[in-house]
């Protein structure tokens, strides 16, 4: 959980976090603290992979023999797919760099569609290795877009 970032941020990311939110949520006990990697429901987890924030984490959902990553601002959209692209508010960029790779090569391993929250055409993607970069490939419908 990334609290200490959205609750007290520095001044590199003070204009990217609701820190009212954090504040609001963490006095109403809603936020529970999570070190490192958990399953928090059959299917549903939780991976740290910092990089945008020391303590960043993704989710990763399972089911019906799919699963879907998201990685929320390690890759924004699919542009980010680059692994020397890093988002300018990224607290620790070379941890970001790091990070991108191990996860690029476990979604193409593993068959992880990406959902990307800040793409204007792609919402969710399939990641590919052409043998040079990655690359999205939108879903079956060719839109990108979630459907119903």
């Amino acid at each position: 959980m990334e609290s200490p970032e959205v609750t007290h941020p520095r001044m590199r990311i003070r204009g990217t976090v609701l820190r009212d939110v954090g504040e609001e949520y963490e006095l109403l006990g809603l936020i529970d603290l999570l070190e490192g990697d958990a399953e928090l429901l059959p299917g549903v987890s939780v991976r740290r992979t910092g990089g945008h924030t020391l303590g960043h984490q993704s989710v990763l959902i399972s089911g019906g023999g799919r699963t879907v990553g998201y990685f929320a601002d390690i890759f924004p959209t699919r542009v980010h797919l680059k692994t020397a692209w890093v988002p300018a508010v990224d607290t620790h960029p070379l941890e970001s760099l790091k990070v991108k790779k191990e996860i690029l090569k476990s979604c193409v391993d593993n068959a992880t569609w990406l959902a990307f929250d800040h793409d204007v055409e792609y919402k969710v993607a399939l990641v590919e290795w052409n043998g040079r970069d990655y690359a999205a490939r939108p879903l079956p419908d060719g839109s990108g877009e979630v459907v119903g």
